[in-house]
C-alpha cells in the first residue's frame, strides 16, 4: 500500500522536491560503492539513474565506460554473459570473452591466469546472479581478484546486489 500511495503523487522532472529525491537516491548509491569512506563517497563515485531493460543498462554501460583503447574481457558461465560480451563485439570494443560451463562458478585461477596473459585488458565484466541458470558468481571474490589486477569493474547485479566492503 505504501508504494501505491507514493505512486500517486506527479513528479515534475524540473521540481524541487523531484531533483532533491534524485540527488538523494544517486548520493545512496555512491555511499554503497563506498561504504568504508562514507563521507567521501560522493566525492570520488557518480551514479547515473537511466530508464530501460538491464540488457539497455548493460549496453549503455559497457559502452560509455570502455574507452576506444580499452580492451574488454567478459567473464561468462550463462545466456546473460554471452549477452554482455555480444553487446560489446557489436559496439565494436576490442574484447576477449573467459567462458565456464553453466553450471559452475567461474574459476578464480582462471580468471587471473588471463589478467596476467592479457595486460592489454582495461575492463572486466561479468554477471552477479546468472538467472537464466540459478547460479550465483562470488561478486566479493571476483571484484576483489579484479581490483588486485587495477582493472574497471562491470557488474551486471540486475537480479541481486550486495554491498561490498573494501578491505
Amino acid at each position: 500500500m505504501k508504494v501505491k500511495s507514493a505512486m500517486l503523487t506527479d513528479w515534475g522532472s524540473r521540481e524541487q522536491d523531484y531533483l532533491e529525491l534524485v540527488q538523494n537516491v544517486r548520493a545512496k548509491l555512491c555511499q554503497i560503492a563506498c561504504p568504508s569512506d562514507l563521507e567521501n563517497a560522493t566525492k570520488i563515485y557518480s551514479s547515473v539513474i537511466i530508464q530501460g531493460s538491464g540488457t539497455f543498462g548493460i549496453e549503455s554501460c559497457v559502452g560509455s565506460a570502455v574507452p576506444s583503447n580499452g580492451k574488454f574481457l567478459t567473464i561468462i558461465n550463462g545466456e546473460y554473459g554471452q549477452r554482455m560480451h555480444k553487446i560489446a563485439v557489436l559496439l565494436g570494443i576490442k574484447c576477449v570473452e573467459l567462458v565456464f560451463d553453466e553450471m559452475k562458478i567461474p574459476d578464480l585461477v582462471e580468471i587471473e591466469k588471463m589478467l596476467i596473459d592479457d595486460t592489454e585488458i582495461t575492463h572486466v565484466g561479468f554477471i552477479h546472479s546468472e538467472t537464466t541458470t540459478g547460479i550465483i558468481n562470488p561478486l566479493d571474490q571476483i571484484c576483489k581478484l579484479i581490483k588486485k589486477h587495477k582493472k574497471i569493474i562491470i557488474v551486471d547485479a540486475m537480479s541481486r546486489c550486495e554491498i561490498l566492503i573494501d578491505e
